[in-house]
This record gives C-alpha cells, sequence and structure tokens, in this order.
C-alpha cells in the first residue's frame, strides 16, 4: 500500500521498510536468496537478522571467482604512462582473442573519464568510435541532464530574478508542464523576471501560495523545507509515470540529492529559502546517476564496481602505498560518530582497509591473466607499491606490451576496414518537397529567407526555427518600427488626402503618438516615455513635410491583406500603403523604419523582394498597379522613392522589369516548395543568422 502511495523510494528506504513489513506481518517468506550483501551496512544487517528471526531462510548466493592466476606487478614513473601502458596491453588482449572480456580496473573513474577516453582513442585510432570496444562504467553528472538543470533553474528562479533565455528554458521543460509560462515569455515584457511577480500575475492559486509560503526571513528545518519542494513539485505537474528508465533514474537521484539536504538539520539548524535553495543546487550539481551498460569487450570501470565480476584478463591500475587503501571519506554533512555507528562504507580508514583486504585477494582470482600497476601522481617521489599487492613479481613493460606498435599490421581484429555495403556517406542539399497545392499560407519574408540563403528559409519556415525575440525594457528598432506603421496607419485612415495630411495639428498628431505609446508606460518611467513621444512626433511631422512635397494623391486603404500563389506557394501579406495618384492606377507603398537605401532586384537572387511581389500579387488579383515605392521614415528626413517615377529601370520598359520580376520569385518559391535547403548565404546573411550551430558555414571557409 505505502509502495503504490509514494511510487518512488530510495534505496536507504528500502531495508527499513521491509523490516517493518516483515515485523508486523505483511510480507512472509519461508526462503530467500541474499546477492550482494558480503559488505552489509548496519540496516542491511538488521534486515537478514530479522528474516532470519521470523523463520526465512537466507540463502547468500554471492559468486565466487574461481580462476587461478598469479599476478603481474608494474611500477611507473607517472599515471599517463600507467594509463597508456594499460589501453596498450588491452589492445594486445583483445588482438590475441577477439572474444575476450577485459576488465580496467581505475581509481576516480569519473573524474579521470575524458583522459581515459584520449587514450583509449589513440589506441584505436582506426576506430570511428570507441564505444565499439570499450565502455566506460561512468555516472553522468546530473547537473549535465536536462531535469538537473531544469529543477535547479526553477529553485533558483525563486530566490533570484532570471534572464528571459532561462525563462524561456523553462517554459519549455517536460517536468514542469503546469508551471504557466507562456511558449514565448518576450511577451511579459521584461528583461529580468521575478519570481513574486511572476506568481502574481499567473493567476495559478498554488503558485501564489507557494510564493506567500518563502518569506526571505522565515527559518526552517531543511527536512520541512523538503517537504514544501515536493509538494511544490507536484503542483508543477512532476509525475513518476509513462518515463523512461533512463529519466527515472535521474529522477531517483534528484529525489537523493534533496534527501541529503534533508539530513543535514541536525548540523545546521533551521535555515532560510534561500540557504536551502543553495544547499539542494549544491547537492543536485555533485550528484550523478548511472547509464546503462552496454556490451563491450573492454570495461572500464572502478575498483569497488568490480566485486563478483570475472574476466579473461584484468588489469588494476592505482595500487601504489598511497592511492590503496583508499583514504576515508565521511560525508560532511553527518556527524563522523553517527557514521560510524551506523557503519557507513567508507567513513572510516579501517572500513577502507577492510575492503581494500577483502577485494585484493579476490582479484587474484576474477581472471586467468592479472596486472597490478601503481604510479605516484608527484613525480617528484619514486611511487612503492601498496603492501597488499607488494608481495606480487615485478616485470618490466616491454615483457607485457611486446611490439604493441605492429598490431594493427598483423590483421587485428578491429582494425579491418568496415565493408562498403554496411556503411555508406549520404549527404544531401535538399530537404522533403512540399505537397502540392498546399494550405499553408506563407508570409513575403519567405522569399528574401530564400533568396538570402536557401537553408535559412527552410530551417525557418518548414523546420519552425524561428528566431527568438529577446524582451527589452527599452523599445529596440523592431517595436519602434511597428508603432511607427501604426500611427502612421491611424493618420492615413484620419486623414486620407494630402491637403488633409497637410492641414493636420500638432496637438493632434501628439495626441496619436501618444496613444500608441502608452503601453510603455507599464514598464518604463514616465519621463523615458515623454521623450519616446517626442522623438516619434519628430519622425512623424518628417513624413509630414514630405507628403506636403507631393503631388495630389489620395490614400486607398492602409494594411490591406492580398494574397496569391506563385511557384506552388501561397502566400498572404499586408500592404502598408496603397495611394491613388491621379495618374491612372495604384502606387504600392512599404514604409520602412531606416535610411533611405534602395535593394537591388536587377540580380537572379534579388534583395528584399517584398515589394515586387506586392506588386505581382496584386497584378494577379485585379487590382492596377502602376508603381512601388518604400518610404523610408528615419531621424535623418523621410523619403519616398518609387519605380518607375522616381528611380530608374536600367533604361528598360517597366513592363519588361515586372516580367523578370516574376521569373525570379517564380524560381525562388519552386525552389523553397522542392525542397532546396543549400548553404548558399549571400554576403551578410549570415551576420544576424540564428542557424549557425546547424549549418556550420564558417568550417566551409
Amino acid at each position: 500500500m505505502e509502495l503504490d502511495e509514494r511510487e518512488l523510494i530510495t534505496a536507504p528506504e528500502l531495508a527499513p521498510m521491509l523490516v517493518e513489513a516483515i515485523s508486523n506481518q505483511v510480507l512472509t517468506s519461508d526462503g530467500i536468496a541474499a546477492v550482494g550483501f558480503d559488505r552489509p551496512t548496519r540496516i542491511q544487517s538488521t534486515l537478514l537478522n530479522t528474516l532470519a528471526r521470523h523463520g526465512c531462510r537466507v540463502v547468500e548466493t554471492n559468486p565466487t571467482a574461481t580462476a587461478k592466476s598469479t599476478p603481474s606487478l608494474i611500477g611507473f614513473s607517472d599515471t599517463r604512462r600507467e594509463r597508456m601502458s594499460s589501453a596498450l596491453w588491452a589492445r594486445k588482449q583483445l588482438g590475441s582473442d577477439p572474444s575476450s572480456r577485459i576488465g580496467i580496473l581505475v581509481a576516480g573513474v569519473s573524474a579521470e573519464h575524458s583522459k581515459l577516453r584520449r587514450t583509449f582513442e589513440a589506441v584505436f585510432p582506426e576506430l570511428e568510435e570507441i564505444s565499439q570496444v570499450v565502455n566506460f562504467d561512468r555516472p553522468h553528472a546530473l547537473s549535465e541532464s536536462a531535469l538537473g538543470r531544469e529543477i535547479s533553474a526553477f529553485l533558483n528562479w525563486t530566490v533570484n530574478d532570471v534572464r528571459y533565455s532561462e525563462l524561456r528554458q523553462l517554459a519549455r521543460s517536460r517536468y514542469l508542464k503546469n508551471l504557466g509560462l507562456p511558449p514565448s515569455p518576450a511577451s511579459l515584457g521584461r528583461e529580468r523576471v521575478n519570481f513574486k511577480w511572476f506568481a502574481r500575475q499567473s493567476g495559478l492559486d498554488w503558485l501564489n501560495q507557494f510564493s506567500s509560503a518563502i518569506p526571505a526571513a522565515r527559518k526552517m528545518l531543511p527536512a520541512r523545507w523538503t517537504e514544501v519542494i515536493g509538494s511544490l513539485f507536484n503542483d508543477a505537474g512532476w509525475r513518476l509515470d509513462a518515463e523512461s528508465n533512463h529519466e527515472r533514474l535521474q529522477r531517483l537521484q534528484v529525489i537523493r540529492a534533496i534527501n541529503q539536504v534533508a539530513g543535514s538539520g541536525v548540523v545546521l539548524g533551521p535555515v532560510t529559502w534561500r540557504r536551502a535553495v543553495k544547499l539542494m543546487t549544491e547537492s543536485i550539481d555533485k550528484a550523478s546517476y548511472p547509464t546503462p551498460t552496454r556490451y563491450a569487450p573492454i570495461q572500464v570501470m572502478a575498483h569497488d564496481e568490480s566485486r563478483h565480476l570475472t574476466f579473461d584478463s584484468l588489469w588494476v591500475t592505482g595500487l601504489s602505498d598511497a592511492e590503496w587503501p583508499k583514504a576515508a571519506s565521511p560525508n560532511p554533512m553527518i556527524p563522523i560518530g553517527m557514521q560510524r555507528r551506523a557503519q557507513i562504507h567508507g567513513s572510516t580508514h579501517s572500513d577502507e582497509l577492510a575492503n581494500a583486504r577483502d577485494l585484493t585477494p579476490f582479484w587474484h582470482k576474477t581472471a586467468h591473466d592479472v596486472v597490478f600497476s601503481y604510479a605516484d601522481p608527484d613525480e617528484d617521489v619514486a611511487a612503492q607499491p601498496s603492501a597488499l599487492v607488494a608481495g606480487n613479481a615485478h616485470v618490466a613493460a616491454e615483457d607485457l606490451l611486446g611490439q604493441s606498435s605492429r598490431l594493427a599490421e598483423r590483421g587485428h581484429v578491429w582494425s579491418r576496414p568496415a565493408r562498403p555495403e554496411l556503411l555508406e556517406e549520404y549527404a544531401s542539399v535538399s530537404g522533403t518537397g512540399m505537397s502540392t497545392p498546399t494550405e499553408r499560407k506563407y508570409s513575403a519574408y519567405l522569399l528574401e529567407a530564400q533568396s538570402n540563403c536557401p537553408f535559412k528559409a527552410f530551417g525557418m519556415y518548414r523546420l519552425g526555427l524561428k528566431q527568438e525575440v529577446e524582451p527589452s525594457l527599452f523599445p529596440g528598432a523592431l517595436e519602434r518600427g511597428s508603432i511607427i506603421h501604426e500611427i502612421l496607419e491611424h493618420i492615413t485612415q484620419e486623414c486620407p488626402t494630402r491637403d488633409a495630411i497637410v492641414a493636420l495639428q500638432d496637438s493632434r498628431i501628439r495626441t496619436i503618438v501618444r496613444e500608441h505609446l502608452d503601453p510603455l508606460s507599464k514598464r518604463l518611467p514616465e519621463a523615458i516615455v515623454r521623450n519616446e513621444v517626442r522623438v516619434v512626433c519628430g519622425l512623424v511631422q518628417r513624413w509630414r513635410r514630405t507628403e506636403r512635397s507631393r503631388l495630389h494623391f489620395e490614400v486607398d486603404s492602409a494594411e490591406t491583406p492580398l494574397e496569391g500563389e506563385l511557384g506552388g506557394v501561397r502566400f498572404f501579406t499586408r500592404v502598408d500603403r496603397v495611394d491613388d495618384t491621379g495618374l491612372g492606377g495604384q502606387l504600392i507603398i512599404d514604409y520602412k523604419a531606416s535610411k533611405a537605401k534602395a535593394p537591388r532586384w536587377d540580380a537572379g537572387r534579388p534583395q528584399q523582394p517584398q515589394l515586387p511581389l506586392y506588386y505581382l500579387l496584386a497584378e494577379d488579383a485585379g487590382w492596377e498597379p502602376k508603381g512601388i515605392g518604400f518610404y523610408f521614415v528615419h531621424k535623418d528626413g523621410a523619403i519616398l522613392r518609387s519605380w518607375p517615377c522616381d528611380l530608374p529601370v536600367g533604361g528598360r520598359e517597366f513592363e519588361a522589369v515586372t516580367r523578370d520580376w516574376r521569373k525570379d520569385l517564380t524560381r525562388l518559391a519552386e525552389e523553397f516548395a522542392s525542397g532546396a535547403a543549400t548553404v548558399d548565404p549571400q554576403d551578410n546573411a549570415c551576420r544576424n543568422c540564428h542557424l549557425h550551430s546547424l549549418c556550420r558555414v564558417f568550417e566551409q571557409s
């Protein structure tokens, strides 16, 4: 019943639960096999004694090693030579018998993992992946997993304001599904987000209750704080069902890491929430979780992990008098006297000595071919073997390794090249084409992306890898441009003719600008908003002076929807403005909040082809477009540049130019529809791209 309610328990909790169940006769058995209890802890001994006292026959089935060997002993001047020699020896053993099982035992395998991996990769240079022959029994750091990172980030958020990028990661978490963060936290309008502020804004009762429960001055025992954390995780959507074993192992280690903090109350006493979070995140940072072991002929593992395992060949490193037996490593969070009474392994020197005396003779029998080695990491001091192995005969490295450098020439099984039919290299510059006709509608910026770089267009519009907009307290160029668009749309709808725009009062302009900038008051001081009003009013006045200099015109529409198909791709756009110039036909205008710089459209890959696309779609929709124009609105001035009136088209008829536009834009649309994704950027296209980690364009240069 308790297991059903709790779903998951830790290993230290299992033995007491079994003792209680047996004592209450909830659990009964006539016999039980005990495996791995050759060095039982105190609570494990209590469990075995309780079983025996209640009539249960306990049969210890620890496997015994039966191989007989005379280990060789070899010393090295440093650990680097020791690592390399053990790897070369493993290759030699594997070369003589490809089906053999080889063990390499290393003290501190986790800390030495990167060095060990590089060593074996150097010894097996012909392998694409060293895991084909070597398995490193190395626990993974919990802080490197998505769960560990997100739990720590969430806890830190409760005491420190977090950046937008951290909040965005939490918003996408698989483990905190009920947190209620928007998919794009930029909508919060803050560069850094305070937890208590968000709890109030979210409207989630459980989050508000938790936020109220952690005032800065309140102190509780760590065990009480861990109960609060458990409740918080459950409310945030942390569940233990429907997960892989890999994730369950990670979650188990999170629980263990937090439970370690719960036990520190004996030493620390009551602590604040900030202190409790610091202890919990530090505990998670130090924790690790095991990964499923895959088969490989060479197993690299820690000394203690070899208990009850057998090999064909075994090399044990780190057996100097300074390293074996290991030094005691008591838990700094638990009083040493309590650890001794509880018989926690590794807490005393006598316990480590007993462990070494137990393991060393076992290694003699675990394989037919055994090598003991030692090296002193301090090169200034001569290394001496541990007294537990000093009685074995010393050998020279040459006697063990032989002609190791010629192993590959002797037809070593792992040096043979892969058969061509089993390995095929595949490279493609095209993704999957779109089904036609497609129901999805794209914006005009698709063609700009396809022209700038086909790979970027594929990533953004086919894979959905849009560039995230970083929130900012102050309006950036993009936000200011949108505000100016809205203001000019408002004015042209209110004053649709040249004369009406010229007659518009300055006070009315200021009122309209202030109305559109009012949302900034929620996040900016009033003085800054007033300054922004002044700047935008100046831009609008420059725009009005340009309108005054134009001949008669009338604004037909603003933000007009326009859609159509080109090259098998459907487009949906909004035209900023359409003017009737009184000369027959319409002028399509696109606002730009930047300096006046006309793009090039006469090349095969046109720059900023939105306006040509508007013209072609308008023509197909039955409009009467006679020209297009950019309206540049900038602090340096407002300029309207239009085709074919103000800008030349190379001495060609405008109709001929529009035919080239249709040909080029149709080709770009067809390339996109076919899945073209070539990494072929135009000049400066990579400057603001967010897909560098995918295309690796800089590795080509």
